[in-house]
């Protein structure tokens, strides 16, 4: 019940690796901003599915759907003045983006074998203490083996809900690298 100020990362940051595009920001709202370009740039597929790795399921719907997919400068609009870490998917699936999402926000949810094209959205409080019931090796593999399989991935460090010297430790431990 106290309000945090948190600060995040201080640069949206693009990453290509293992031939994946990476996107890596803080507030989790700019994930659709990044799906839309790279839909644009052909990355994936319109209609594929979102795996959405989170510590919250972010299903809320916004008040607006109005947007230009195509125009990514309305897009940028869309994501930081109508859309917030709370209501951002709804958005990709109403306008196609996306057929279904499949949310993984607890141990059975990790249990999630995806067949086909998908992209991949995690939420580096996944690895905040509240899961902490779910073991972090687990957590750690599991989101691993899904990264393996991602057309796209995007990735919050969301510095309301996790700090952000923890997050950024474990965005290297999921890809190996020294990549921040």
């Amino acid at each position: 019940d106290t309000e945090i100020k948190a600060i995040g990362l201080k640069n949206l940051v693009q990453y290509k690796i293992d031939g994946k595009v990476v996107y890596i920001f803080d507030n989790h709202n700019h994930a659709f901003y990044f799906w839309m370009k790279s839909l644009q740039e052909g990355l994936f597929n319109k209609g594929c599915r979102l795996i959405h790795v989170d510590q919250h399921k972010d299903m809320r719907k916004p008040d607006d759907y109005t947007v230009d997919l195509d125009n990514l400068n309305d897009v940028f609009r869309y994501t930081n003045k109508v859309l917030n870490v709370g209501n951002f998917i709804q958005p990709a699936l109403k306008k196609g983006v996306f057929c279904d999402v499949d949310i993984i926000d607890s141990s059975y949810g990790f249990d999630l074998k995806p067949e086909g094209e998908y992209v991949l959205d995690i939420d580096l409080d996944i690895f905040s203490k509240d899961m902490d019931y779910i073991p972090y090796d687990f957590r750690l593999n599991k989101i691993k083996e899904l990264i393996k399989g991602a057309k796209v991935i995007t990735i919050a460090s969301s510095p309301y809900f996790i700090d952000q010297e923890y997050a950024i430790k474990v965005l290297k431990e999921l890809f190996n690298y020294d990549i921040i």
